[in-house]
């Protein structure tokens, strides 16, 4: 069994980004003890918090947590297929987010991040402004 990473992680992370602890609790709207429990591996971050984490620090929630990337069956669907689908989700849940993607289609972070792209570009979606990571609310596109 794989034991988890995210403190060794969320402090990497950090450091590369070149900020504090102070700073990484401002942006995530938390303690500046809380982030330091964190790194120090005290505790974990509440699992609410994972996708304003992974989206602050633009990695997958999986590597996040420290886990190894698999193959996934979408690294090899045409971008429009999974842009397709992509539009189908945010059409069902009348929302999405890079972390929906992921878990959804597969995908890493960097794509889900470009579909989005993509679907606001094309006016499918807008951002959702009342959260505080990358959330978008479905748009009814007349056609």
């Amino acid at each position: 069994m794989s034991t988890l990473k995210i403190n060794e992680n969320i402090a990497r992370l950090r450091r590369e980004k070149g900020i504090t602890q102070e700073e990484l609790a401002v942006a995530l709207g938390v303690s500046n003890q809380a982030v330091s429990k964190w790194e120090a591996g005290k505790c974990c971050p509440d699992i609410e918090m994972l996708p304003e984490l992974a989206g602050y620090f633009r990695v997958s929630i999986d590597e996040l947590m420290g886990y190894k990337p698999y193959a996934t069956p979408a690294s090899h669907v045409p971008d429009d297929t999974l842009l397709l689908q992509a539009i189908e989700i945010a059409k069902e849940r009348q929302r999405i987010s890079t972390s929906t993607l992921q878990r959804k289609l597969c995908i890493g972070y960097a794509r889900a991040e470009s579909l989005l792209r993509a679907m606001a570009d094309g006016g499918y979606i807008v951002r959702d402004k009342t959260k505080r990571y990358n959330a978008y609310l479905y748009v009814h596109v007349q056609g």
